[in-house]
């Protein structure tokens, strides 16, 4: 098969990659691949195609191909810095970074994991700057990494976008509690409940500085409507059972508060 001349021949390369592929020739159809996005600048489905497919390969050995999710790091940024709107690429950055963020859990010793996954949420927001949940994904890594300023900071962008979501503001009050400031929490927390009186994380957290305060009923009464909620929706209350047990021990014996 010979390729036409010309931007025409992008769409062409990209059919014969995914025949390539197909008949387990994932390093020719790389290189096809990349001849396609050379070859037509506006065709960021050759580069989405060519993330999946380093992200295919990085994930197919024994251990992790760190260079190949890098690899598909760039090509599904430089697609969405071409295209902002391709869901191809919106979605590619999206898997990345959901992978690198549960492994931040195991690896967060490994600075090229977090650098990854934060230069991937990064773009995400520079391509959809109105999504709240981009940027509150962006602060809950930053939050995860220690870097808990930065991560306040995105958080205010994430509720400037969406107002109204009690998980931003919650996870807000997360970082307020790690930067020390308990009582800029609490009110994060309760602001969350306030947008959503069943918010079982707000209603947790709320309860978990309150008890720490030593303000047992304050704690009861969130803990007592978190595991109302948690029992109308089908979940397991049994955090909330452990922690108002908690709260009742302490309520009988200060020295436990």
């Amino acid at each position: 098969l010979v390729a036409p001349e010309g931007a025409a021949g992008a769409p062409f390369l990209r059919a014969l990659a995914e025949i390539q592929e197909g008949a387990g020739r994932p390093e020719e159809a790389l290189r096809t691949l990349t001849a396609a996005g050379e070859r037509d600048l506006e065709d960021a489905a050759a580069l989405v195609g060519l993330g999946r497919l380093q992200g295919l390969l990085a994930l197919s050995g024994d251990a992790i191909d760190e260079d190949r999710l890098d690899a598909s790091a760039q090509a599904y940024i430089t697609a969405i810095e071409r295209v902002p709107d391709d869901e191809g690429a919106s979605a590619g950055l999206g898997w990345l970074a959901a992978h690198d963020y549960a492994r931040l859990w195991s690896s967060w010793r490994k600075p090229r994991v977090a650098e990854r996954c934060v230069r991937v949420q990064q773009a995400l927001c520079e391509a959809a700057p109105d999504d709240a949940w981009a940027w509150a994904n962006l602060a809950n890594t930053l939050r995860v990494l220690g870097r808990t300023r930065e991560a306040l900071a995105m958080y205010v962008v994430a509720r400037e976008a969406n107002p109204y979501d009690p998980g931003i503001r919650s996870d807000e009050g997360l970082a307020l509690a790690a930067d020390g400031d308990f009582e800029a929490a609490l009110a994060a927390y309760l602001d969350s409940v306030r947008l959503d009186p069943g918010h079982l994380a707000g209603r947790q957290n709320a309860a978990r500085v309150h008890f720490l305060r030593g303000e047992t009923a304050e704690s009861l009464e969130h803990l007592g409507a978190g595991a109302a909620t948690a029992r109308a929706i089908g979940r397991t209350a049994g955090t909330y059972r452990y922690l108002m047990d908690r709260a009742w021990r302490a309520a009988r014996d200060p020295a436990l508060r």
